[in-house]
């Protein structure tokens, strides 16, 4: 289904242009994302809710990034109409670069875009918050590619 792989890719798979620095950075990235399982509840009076989980990797514009082909994985929860339709969805996700130090996100959002907010890390991450938005650019059934903006302050 369209929906449900755009919709669950709405993480925080950011690239870092500036790394062990504090103060504020700026993101620019994509992630491409698969779909591992999903688990779906019809709602009263129609539509459907879902749990997914997806698996994904980072390219940021900045190779040099720690995020830079870094592994990702979402679990996210989308409400669909009676029609089908994307309706909303919300979930948390977390990234960990090739040494091992990660960050943890959440999205809110519809199937074309919405936020993200990242809310704690760790090693190089440790502290870190942040904001910004993301863009859906491509998607199959089973996979799919979003773009993030926004920025991450590092303590």
């Amino acid at each position: 289904m369209k929906v449900i792989g755009l919709a669950q890719g709405c993480l925080l798979c950011v690239g870092i242009s500036s790394v062990g620095m504090a103060g504020e950075i700026d993101v620019r990235a994509t992630a491409t994302y698969v779909n591992v399982s999903e688990h779906k509840t019809e709602r009263l009076g129609g539509g459907t809710i879902l749990h997914l989980y997806n698996k994904g990797v980072v390219r940021s514009d900045d190779a040099s990034s720690p995020l830079h082909l870094a592994e990702t994985n979402c679990f996210d929860t989308i409400i669909l109409g009676k029609e089908g339709g994307f309706v909303s969805g919300a979930g948390y996700c977390a990234a960990f670069d090739k040494d091992g130090d990660g960050y943890w996100n959440t999205w809110t959002g519809t199937d074309t875009g919405g936020l993200w907010n990242a809310y704690h890390g760790s090693g190089k991450f440790e502290g870190v918050t942040g904001t910004g938005t993301y863009t859906s650019d491509v998607f199959l059934p089973d996979r799919f590619a979003l773009s993030f903006e926004g920025k991450l302050n590092m303590k």
